[in-house]
């Protein structure tokens, strides 16, 4: 399940981190730069979907779905994102440490008619209502 934004919510995750730290000119600090993430969806988006799915139950026939952006970028590349949404002083610092992905397959999805949100559209939602 990707991390859920929007809503006012209250619960800090990966993105609402950054862009804290970006908003306050502090140093970011990213592990595994050059590793894709697209796992962050807004509520709405995700509500939409469900939406769709409630009006066309035999599209589901028990397929897992992932959700999670339409762009997959490297950490650095949205930590880079931020810093220019947000025109941030923020220094940024990479780090290499695990291995692994940070991706959710969201194909199956989009196939039954998901429309995901790209991670400009996510970060533009942000700098609009926070």
């Amino acid at each position: 399940m990707p991390s859920i934004y929007g809503f006012k919510s209250k619960n800090k995750k990966f993105l609402t981190n950054l862009i804290d730290n970006a908003k306050k000119n502090t140093t970011l600090k990213i592990i595994n730069p050059n590793l894709k993430f697209n796992n962050a969806i807004l509520i709405d988006n995700c509500v939409d979907f469900y939406l769709h799915l409630i009006n066309n139950p035999k599209l589901i026939k028990g397929n897992e779905l992932n959700l999670g952006t339409s762009d997959s970028l490297k950490m650095n590349e949205i930590s880079d994102l931020i810093v220019n949404i947000f025109k941030s002083k923020s220094k940024i610092i990479y780090t290499n440490k695990n291995k692994g992905h940070y991706l959710q397959d969201i194909s199956t999805a989009i196939s039954l008619g998901f429309k995901p949100n790209t991670f400009n559209e996510i970060l533009n939602y942000f700098k609009s209502n926070h």
